[in-house]
């Protein structure tokens, strides 16, 4: 078994070994074969070529295959320089310059992120920086200097064989060291579409015959001279549609194509760099790849970030809209005009619509709301409409009337869609609660009949145990007065916890009587007052009253005014200190009465204000000072008031008071019945 694992491994390394040797050598040929081509083309001092694909295949071989491919750079670089007249030690020279160009300008770009970063401008800007620019500079520094050592250049000729070098080096990186590695990272028939390939077909055959046109005799006996050299720049709209249509790949081979053609007819002496020297047209050439290539690349590597962004966006919508399909509750997306955008599939089903005929309508068009006492609702009245002017999220019950005309309970939340702080539409997200409601007004029906059947032993025990204290008080022990007297206490709690369970159930029932009639506000507010004295007096809290002169008579329904002003002024007594005063204000403001109630008292935490009117819900502090309270006051007090067509707010500071606002309609409150009074105790 051990000799069988042995063999595998020396197997696997010799392999290894034998696939590295063939890369090695393949790499070696493939430089020396292009190094021998490019110095054929008039080399400044006889090594300094202006064509030079060696460092392009020297870059791309590096960061392909990794760094230890560097003796296939040396050794290439070394023979075709020796093999060329060079003596041993200049070869050995350029061919270190060579390699160092290949190796440390591939580690810089890596090390600064090529590559291995997202970002195409990135990339393009980071191999130009490091592998065309610098790194072509120091191989040209190291080449030209060993040419001067050996003998070979002077320092009259040193700058224009260091120019030479340079550009050539810079060039080959930049035009075949790009497309190699291009085309080893994209090549690929996956996204292959005919469509495509036949403009790519139909592109590069233009793109040809216009190079041959500008830069050869091909079609015509007749050189471009370069005087007039305009014509060159009918190139640049084909490299801007292969940078369009074919990305980073497409602006690559096209500059490639170009590069070829061009030097070939540059070195025939044909086209616009056909006239004088070889050596000076071919660097005026590569002056104009130069600019035509890494325009292309900047301008493709710009593009194509632009349509990955683009990609990322859609797949993004396009999550969202499939969580927004998924989402069990119904999800309507408006924009500010109140025209549907989105429309997802619960809420399709709920209210019978089809997306067709839904989106790009406007929403009061297609869906007919009602509020929680399925009275219609109006534009102004609206969620959408109280949202966008409010800013502020919006959660309550309605109903929805569908097109098939049965009417269903929701509870939805409107919420204003913000972008970069501008309010840009409005989301509802609702959930059908019918089921939920019916479990409610049952339960609701079921505390109305048991608090019904609980008052009468209630109020029994209240007249016996009031009997006992009054009238056989001598005839009882102080003990046994003691006991009598907190059974009347707790007696009388339960009978204000059963009253509140009555009109909480006949509220949420909608079957309490709102019967306005013409009262004197002064009146009712005394008898209030009046009413509450023995709390007041316990505490030593003085009312304050601050009536306006002129308060006219009203329309409100004064059982209902007693219960709303007894709530929140004992409220406020029992929250305050000893000794302390209570601010009650009654003003005119032309339509409304408003009420005020002002207390010193221990406040309301600003953490838990937009809890104060649910249901059963007690703020920590007030828990701390009453622990038997129900948590319902203000919940009747808010239902009351509303379904009267009033408002209530309030403002509150912790440990600093609170001030409640109740403002009633002057003109009087809204009707209702039959029913069942509310009551006041």
């Amino acid at each position: 078994m051990k000799k069988d694992m042995t063999k595998f491994f020396r197997e696997q390394i010799e392999k290894i070994n034998l696939i590295y040797g063939v890369k090695l050598v393949v790499l070696f040929l493939i430089y020396f074969a292009t190094a021998k081509l490019g110095l054929q083309f008039d080399a400044v001092s006889g090594f300094a070529t202006l064509v030079w694909p060696p460092t392009g295949i020297a870059i791309a071989g590096i960061l392909i295959f990794g760094y230890r491919y560097w003796p296939a750079i040396f050794l290439g670089a070394f023979l075709v320089n020796f093999s060329t007249g060079a003596p041993a030690l200049v070869a050995l020279g350029i061919g270190l310059g060579n390699m160092l160009e290949a190796v440390i300008g591939v580690f810089l770009a890596r090390r600064f992120g090529f590559m291995r970063e997202k970002g195409e401008l990135k990339n393009i800007l980071l191999f130009i920086f490091f592998c065309v620019l610098g790194s072509t500079a120091l191989a040209a520094t190291i080449g030209v200097t060993s040419l001067w050592l050996g003998g070979i250049v002077s320092l009259a000729t040193y700058k224009a064989t260091w120019i030479a070098w340079w550009v050539g080096d810079a060039l080959g990186a930049l035009i075949v060291g790009n497309l190699i590695i291009n085309f080893r990272e994209r090549l690929s028939l996956k996204n292959f579409k005919l469509k495509k390939a036949a403009e790519g077909i139909l592109f590069f055959l233009i793109l040809i015959v216009c190079n041959l046109f500008v830069f050869t005799n091909f079609f015509t006996t007749k050189t471009i001279e370069t005087n007039n050299p305009i014509i060159v720049y009918t190139i640049f709209p084909l490299l801007i549609w292969a940078s369009l249509r074919f990305g980073k790949s497409g602006a690559v081979l096209a500059v490639f194509v170009t590069s070829v053609i061009s030097i070939w007819g540059t070195v025939l002496k044909q086209g616009p760099f056909g006239v004088g020297e070889l050596s000076d047209n071919l660097l005026l050439l590569q002056g104009y790849i130069g600019v035509i290539a890494g325009t292309s690349m900047i301008l493709s590597a710009v593009i194509e970030e632009r349509l990955k962004t683009e990609r990322e966006l859609t797949n993004e919508r396009n999550k969202d809209e499939a969580i927004l399909e998924s989402i069990g509750e119904g999800v309507i997306i408006t924009d500010t005009n109140g025209v549907i955008l989105m429309i997802n599939r619960s809420a399709q089903i709920m209210l019978g619509l089809e997306p067709a005929r839904a989106i790009g309508s406007y929403y009061e068009k297609v869906i007919h709301i009602e509020d929680k006492r399925e009275t219609p609702l109006v534009i102004a009245n609206c969620p959408f409409t109280l949202v966008l002017s409010s800013n502020k999220v919006i959660t309550d019950n309605y109903y929805f009337r569908p097109r098939n005309n049965k009417k269903f309970a929701v509870n939805m939340t409107t919420s204003p869609i913000v972008f970069e702080q501008k309010v840009v539409g409005v989301i509802d997200v609702f959930r059908d609660i019918t089921h939920e409601i019916e479990i409610d007004k049952a339960k609701s029906e079921f505390v109305s009949l048991a608090s019904h059947q609980l008052r009468t032993p209630l109020t029994t025990m209240k007249w016996y145990s009031r009997a006992l204290m009054k009238e056989e008080s001598e005839k009882l022990s102080p003990k046994q007065l003691e006991y009598v007297k907190e059974m009347y206490h707790n007696n009388e709690r339960m009978i204000e916890l059963i009253n509140s369970l009555l009109n909480v159930s006949r509220i949420e029932l909608g079957r309490f009587i709102i019967k306005p009639v013409e009262i004197n506000i002064r009146e009712i507010a005394n008898e209030v007052i009046h009413d509450i004295t023995p709390y007041t007096d316990g505490k030593k809290i003085v009312i304050k009253k601050h009536y306006d002169e002129k308060i006219p008579l009203a329309m409100i329904d004064p059982n209902l005014l007693k219960i709303i002003l007894q709530n929140l002024l004992a409220n406020s007594i029992k929250y305050s200190k000893k000794h302390a005063t209570v601010n009650f204000y009654i003003e005119n403001k032309e339509k409304e009465i408003l009420f005020i109630i002002a207390d010193k008292g221990c406040g309301i935490a600003k953490n838990q204000q937009e809890k104060i009117f649910t249901k059963m819900f007690r703020t920590d502090n007030a828990r701390m000072i009453d622990p038997e309270g129900s948590g319902l006051g203000l919940y009747i007090v808010k239902s009351i008031i509303e379904q009267s067509g009033g408002r209530i707010w309030f403002s509150s500071a912790i440990n600093e008071g609170s001030t409640f606002y109740v403002a009633l309609p002057l003109l009087g409150t809204i009707k209702r019945e039959p029913g069942s009074r509310l009551i006041y105790s």
